[in-house]
């Protein structure tokens, strides 16, 4: 039979090899969810050379209906993700726009299919389409800043 002292130093042992392994995982934890953050389902992450686009997701009919519509201006780094259930033509145009807009078709392995640059309010009727599973609109002159091109494979 071990002395009661002996007991304590094994336990005293385990115990600091615990608080390791804790701190550890903790590390490791902290790494990854700053490494791999979260994000909402109401928005998505654009990633790119000019950094990262932080981006509304429309994906219900009424959402992607109204889209960045009679809104005044927007953020740098925002935008928006429309998401449709189909790989199909996607049409977009100018109605009740206040600024100018790159739009950007993206395909369901998340390759550029298209780019329209500088879209101006002033277009409104006319329609712009082109295949795609997923559409990100942008501020103008966004696009070529981030480096996006047809072809191109995007990080979301």
């Amino acid at each position: 039979m071990q002395s009661s002292e002996t007991e304590k130093i094994k336990l005293g042992r385990s115990h600091k090899i615990g608080l390791i392994l804790l701190a550890v995982a903790a590390i490791l934890i902290a790494w990854w969810l700053k490494t791999h953050p979260t994000q909402s389902l109401d928005d998505a992450r654009l990633r790119t050379k000019a950094g990262v686009y932080h981006l509304e997701i429309a994906d219900t009919d009424d959402e992607r209906r109204q889209g960045l519509s009679d809104r005044q201006s927007l953020a740098t780094h925002k935008g928006m993700l429309f998401m449709f259930d189909n790989h199909e033509e996607q049409c977009f145009w100018m109605k009740d726009m206040q600024f100018p807009l790159d739009i950007i078709w993206v395909d369901a392995s998340l390759k550029v299919t298209a780019v329209r640059s500088n879209v101006q309010p002033s277009t409104y009727p006319d329609a712009f389409c082109a295949q795609a599973h997923y559409v990100v609109e942008l501020n103008a002159g966004q696009a070529a800043k981030a480096g996006i091109t047809t072809g191109q494979r995007l990080a979301f």
